[in-house]
């Protein structure tokens, strides 16, 4: 443990000392590409935001300092005292480090090359990280929505054992209370996120609460951007419904013509009938009479349908 502390806390401090090249570099490059001023400072820049955050990330991480420091949350907070490690909520906070891993892919992309810059100075805008992150969401939504969803589970989840195993052990793994197996915790955050809830886990900790809140939170987001993705892959071009209206119109003509051989059948079988029955080739019994006049029936409904069904082809 305390071997991996120290690597920890050397990771850290090299990351800390290659911040300071790294946004003089970008600093020169800005005023390079003329996004400031050759006068402005630093701090006019705007990047001294990106490397606090940066900074703050680096900085907090599990270290030998806070190995056997512990924190004791009372009344107001749990339903009971419990005792957490500060290098367990380092490791909390540590999650938000794949804020980097995005950044990475994010300026990998066709999006956040030096022709994309010149293509955005010609539209009189400024080439940045958001735009980026627009693009590939836009060309590449599904794969963005599911990498987005997965990290979002996964990460709260870790969150939720974090706060809420000390007191899974304390009070003993019950049924409404069994954190320390971080599947049951994958579980609550994918209910919550998917606004089910069932119910079967709850938090005891306010902290706990906090975090199925944000959950829930992304969870309506996440979902409105699927609903909304859903949407837009299933909505037709113009193309597709001319193709669509071609199809039904080439079915409509199929049945069309069945109808009206049908209906022609049965007004060619009427008119022989009848023709048999006034020649008196038929015994003009009621019997007879009867089926010519259902006959007639028949070739009357038969040419009702047809002449319905045509006028719609050809209102179509």
């Amino acid at each position: 443990e305390k071997v991996t502390l120290i690597f920890s806390s050397l990771s850290a401090l090299f990351f800390i000392v290659s911040l300071i090249p790294k946004y003089y570099h970008v600093f020169k490059l800005m005023k390079i590409a003329r996004y400031i001023s050759i006068k402005d400072s630093f701090r006019e820049s705007n990047l001294w935001i990106e490397l606090l955050v940066e900074l703050i990330l680096a900085i907090i991480h599990p270290n030998l300092i806070f190995k056997d420091k512990y924190v004791t949350t009372g009344k107001g907070w749990n339903i009971l005292n419990v005792d957490y490690n500060w290098n367990d909520f380092f490791l909390v906070i540590m999650i938000f480090r794949l804020f980097y891993v995005v950044k990475i892919v994010i300026i990998s992309t066709k999006y956040f090359t030096a022709r994309a810059d010149r293509v955005c100075k010609m539209m009189g805008m400024k080439l940045d990280l958001f735009f980026t992150l627009k693009c590939v969401m836009i060309k590449n939504t599904s794969i963005f929505l599911i990498f987005l969803t997965l990290t979002v589970c996964f990460g709260f989840a870790y969150m939720l054992k974090v706060i809420e195993g000390p007191v899974s052990r304390i009070t003993g793994s019950t049924h409404m209370n069994n954190y320390t197996n971080y599947g049951n915790c994958f579980w609550n955050i994918f209910v919550t996120m998917t606004t089910v809830g069932y119910g079967d886990y709850v938090p005891k900790t306010m902290l706990g609460r906090l975090i199925t809140f944000l959950t829930a939170l992304s969870g309506n987001i996440l979902l409105a951007m699927n609903i909304s993705f859903l949407q837009s892959k299933t909505q037709m071009t113009s193309d597709e419904e001319h193709a669509l209206d071609f199809i039904e119109r080439m079915e409509e003509r199929e049945n069309m013509q069945s109808i009206a051989a049908s209906y022609f059948k049965a007004n060619f079988t009427y008119f022989v009938h009848k023709k048999k029955f006034i020649r008196s080739e038929i015994p003009s019994t009621k019997e007879n009479k009867d089926k010519l006049v259902e006959l007639a029936k028949t070739k009357f409904l038969k040419r009702k349908e047809f002449q319905k069904i045509l006028h719609q082809f050809q209102v179509q």
